[in-house]
């Protein structure tokens, strides 16, 4: 195989990997209290709401006991995701489908916002 056939097969693998990824996962943009934030993939038949909490420390490095995800609502207020091992993340959404919207366009993937709260207070000096 040459090196053009190479990277078109690795191309073609990569596509087939992010449009399983679509398939397979949500995903949600999580949003610290500081307002950075990145979009994480989670398996939707697999997970619990425990693993959630999980993925979102492992990929934020978070190793403080203390970590808190949830919603926000209609004048800020907070819907609490439980750390629950025994609630799949699939069944929760669907029980709870008017917390989760869409923040793209439906052109987009359909990704999900959860917010982030490790304890830490972010002071700036201006």
């Amino acid at each position: 195989m040459d090196n053009n056939q190479l990277i078109e097969t690795y191309n073609e693998k990569i596509n087939n990997h992010f449009n399983s990824i679509i398939n397979r996962k949500y995903l949600f943009e999580i949003t610290k209290c500081c307002g950075f934030s990145e979009i994480v993939s989670i398996y939707k038949d697999v997970t619990t709401l425990s693993d959630l909490y999980k993925s979102v420390r492992s990929h934020f490095c978070h190793h403080n006991e203390f970590l808190e995800l949830y919603i926000l609502i209609n004048d800020g207020v907070k819907i609490i995701i439980p750390n629950d091992e025994n609630i799949i993340l699939r069944e929760y959404l669907i029980n709870n489908q008017n917390l989760f919207i869409p923040l793209y366009p439906l052109t987009a993937s359909v990704v999900y916002r959860i917010h982030f709260d490790d304890g830490h207070v972010h002071t700036h000096d201006t």
